[in-house]
Order: C-alpha cells, then sequence, then structure tokens
C-alpha cells in the first residue's frame, strides 16, 4: 500500500511539473506573439521611413537643380544693375541733376 501511494504522488508531481512546463510554453508562445507584432511593426515603419526619405532626396534633388540657375542667373542680374546703376549716376551728373 505504501509503494501505491508513492506511485500517486509521483505521478501527480509529475502532472504537476508537466501543467509548469506548459504554462510556461503558453507564456513564452504570447511573447513570441507579442515579438512578431512589434517586429512587423517596425518593418512597416522602416519601409515608411524609406519612402519618405526617398521622397526628401528627390525633393532636395529637385531644389538643387532649381536653384543652381536662379544663382547664377541672380548674379548676372546683380552685375546687370550694379552697372546700370553706375551708368545712371554718371549720365545724373552729365546732365546735372541732383540725387
Amino acid at each position: 500500500m505504501a509503494k501505491e501511494k508513492k506511485k500517486v504522488e509521483l505521478e501527480d508531481l509529475a502532472l504537476m511539473v508537466k501543467h509548469g512546463f506548459d504554462a510556461v510554453d503558453e507564456r513564452f508562445k504570447k511573447v513570441d506573439d507579442q515579438f512578431e507584432k512589434i517586429d512587423q511593426r517596425f518593418n512597416e515603419i522602416h519601409q515608411r521611413m524609406d519612402l519618405e526619405f526617398g521622397a526628401i532626396r528627390s525633393d532636395i534633388r529637385d531644389i538643387k537643380g532649381t536653384l543652381g540657375p536662379l544663382v547664377r542667373s541672380m548674379a548676372s542680374l546683380e552685375n546687370d544693375f550694379s552697372s546700370l546703376r553706375i551708368r545712371v549716376a554718371y549720365l545724373e551728373q552729365k546732365v546735372g541733376v541732383e540725387k
């Protein structure tokens, strides 16, 4: 009889251990699921950022392409304006017009 009682106790202990491992396994599965969701969200964010940064790079390239000629044009206009100002000042002096 003592042997039979001991056997039941060992079986009960084995079941308790099994239930404990099952519970831990279930918790790990939940944690794994959460990490998968987080990983998926990070991938989505990464893809969005790639698209946005690509658009920003494209915009900067367009701006640089537009600014280059504008800067050269502005420098040319400043030279023309400076030349015209000198010429007008000379003509005003010749005619005797006061500023």
